[in-house]
């Protein structure tokens, strides 16, 4: 019966805004080893970006 707390107290947690850059997000996703984070807008979770959503992004974007 551990808490979620238990787990991520005293980790630096990681989140974006929805206006956040998707290349600043990528270099979060980069520099902490990440594959998702939540995007809180006013203290509020609004959804999760994921490394495929931005690799997503990424194909779209260049044509492949």
């Amino acid at each position: 019966r551990t808490t979620v707390e238990t787990v991520v107290k005293g980790q630096n947690l990681i989140s974006v805004t929805s206006d956040t850059t998707l290349l600043d997000a990528l270099m979060n996703f980069v520099d902490y080893s990440i594959h998702s984070v939540p995007v809180i807008d006013d203290g509020n979770v609004v959804g999760i970006l994921t490394l495929m959503d931005l690799a997503k992004w990424y194909k779209k974007s260049h044509e492949l």
